[in-house]
């Protein structure tokens, strides 16, 4: 499938249902070629892809996997280790992995001093919308410290279940439910029925749903890439916060955020859904006994004051930012039913 992209002033096409030859086969190669990758990825394909582009030499740089790894000391190796091109001849470059290599090869492709035609393959849906958000980002700890304005030329997304691990599938589910609850009910709806098993997770591909989460990127980029991030951040200053990944810290974030906003909109019956939900699909609804819920949501209001304004949904399928009360933010009602959730969980375990 091809489809071409607009998002603010920024067009490109996007290809999805094919293979990673296929894909590879969409992007034109004349002139210096950089792939830059993961370790798992290179391992995997370097071989592949160089044989692809027999024709041209392929030079590789590899990223840690690690996400936010779109950070100021990884964009300084990225820097050191194009020295050895000549910046005068143009360049073609593929981000091949995570969020954090497009968002760093995307960053210096506008503000280094290179010719560039910049390209993307992606795996995950992860990483899939970080090339489909106009503002790509450096961070440093869930904090945003530089960002700029770009999408690739063209962006590809490939199946590769062998590279998708279980990991990667439930960030990936997450996002979906959040694309679902903020852009179209109906989406959500149909989420929630194929997905209801860890083995229908492990199984039942993605890709179908692929093309609504770039229209519904075309239209709400700003508010589905920033929408958790304020609960997220907290999780990186609290005590206790290092019990969790990163990755946990962004699920927990996206669905601290969800529960506020469904309990904003009197939907208490979804949000018990949505824990179930979360919870038989085998999500860490559950936090380390180290991490003090209460001191979390006092970080989180800490931040509201500050920015006075929060992404949330003004009913389910519709998003928009709005300014927020904060000595009436309902935060405590987050940690109440948390509580009574957790508890009606164990209870339930016990019978």
């Amino acid at each position: 499938m091809e489809v071409e992209y607009s998002v603010q002033t920024w067009q490109a096409k996007v290809y999805y249902g094919q293979t990673l030859q296929e894909l590879t086969k969409k992007i034109p190669v004349d002139h210096q070629l950089i792939v830059f990758t993961t370790p798992k990825l290179y391992e995997k394909f370097a071989d592949r892809i160089t044989k692809w582009y027999n024709t041209q030499t392929v030079s590789f740089y590899i990223m840690p996997q690690a996400l936010y790894q779109n950070n100021l000391e990884e964009l300084s190796q990225i820097i050191y280790f194009l020295r050895q091109f000549d910046t005068k001849l143009p360049m073609v470059w593929i981000a091949f992995g995570s969020e954090s290599v497009v968002s760093l090869i995307s960053f210096l492709s506008v503000h280094g001093e290179y010719e560039v035609q910049l390209y993307s393959v992606h795996h995950t849906i992860q990483s899939f919308v970080t090339a489909l958000f106009p503002t790509k980002e450096i961070v440093a700890k869930a904090q945003v410290s530089l960002h700029t304005e770009t999408i690739p030329k063209r962006i590809g997304y490939v199946q590769l279940n062998q590279q998708y691990s279980t990991a990667e599938r439930m960030i990936d589910l997450a996002i979906l439910i959040k694309y679902g609850y903020l852009t179209n009910r109906e989406l959500l709806e149909h989420i929630f029925q194929t997905y209801q098993t860890p083995e229908q997770l492990a199984t039942i591909p993605m890709t179908p749903f692929i093309d609504h989460v770039v229209l519904a990127t075309s239209h709400h980029a700003k508010h589905v890439q920033q929408y958790e991030r304020l609960f997220e951040r907290a999780f990186y200053t609290i005590d206790g916060g290092h019990l969790l990944s990163a990755n946990m810290k962004r699920f927990l974030g996206l669905f601290f955020h969800l529960v506020w906003d469904l309990l904003n909109l009197d939907e208490q019956e979804m949000c018990h859904r949505l824990f179930q939900w979360f919870q038989q699909l085998g999500y860490p609804v559950y936090l380390p006994k180290g991490l003090v819920l209460a001191d979390y949501f006092i970080q989180v209001e800490d931040d509201l004051k500050q920015q006075n304004q929060l992404i949330r949904m003004t009913a389910i399928g519709q998003v928009a930012s709005v300014s927020i009360d904060v000595t009436n933010s309902k935060l405590a009602d987050i940690l109440d039913y948390y509580q009574q959730e957790v508890k009606g969980a164990h209870e339930d375990e016990r019978k």
